[in-house]
């Protein structure tokens, strides 16, 4: 339980971070569109400190222990958060700093952003099956 704790701890300072960065970044280059960075503060607060926060209180309440499928969550979930979050900060620095991709280049960010996606509701689906083989969920 403290481990999902101290994770999320670490993702809403991110978020802190992040929202701060937006925010310094937009105003230096005089970038007033929308821009990719605007969602960074959110996916790190829902997604990793929420998220987390929720982990650690099943976790306390349901005995799904450190299980092989647990590990599995934990290495799925935080892989693919980091994936998301890390594509979703290069496509908003290089939206606002004005920079252009090619096709190909976009295909990269967008297919590598979307292996997050999958990689995190793949952790979803494994803390629901944890969940699902704790002994007091009937």
């Amino acid at each position: 339980m403290k481990k999902y704790i101290n994770l999320a701890f670490i993702y809403a300072l991110a978020g802190m971070v992040t929202g701060i960065f937006y925010r310094e970044f937009t105003q230096f280059f005089g970038y007033t569109g929308e821009t990719a960075l605007s969602a960074l503060h959110t996916h790190l607060f829902a997604l990793g400190m929420v998220m987390l926060l929720v982990v650690a209180v099943c976790v306390k309440v349901f005995p799904v222990g450190p299980t092989r499928l647990m590990i599995w969550f934990d290495f799925t979930y935080n892989t693919g958060l980091i994936l998301t979050v890390l594509l979703l900060g290069i496509r908003g620095c290089l939206e606002v700093v004005g920079t252009s991709l090619s096709v190909r280049g976009n295909l990269v960010i967008s297919g590598l952003a979307g292996v997050g996606h999958i990689l995190l509701g793949g952790g979803i689906v494994l803390f629901f099956l944890c969940l699902k083989q704790s002994k007091q969920v009937d």
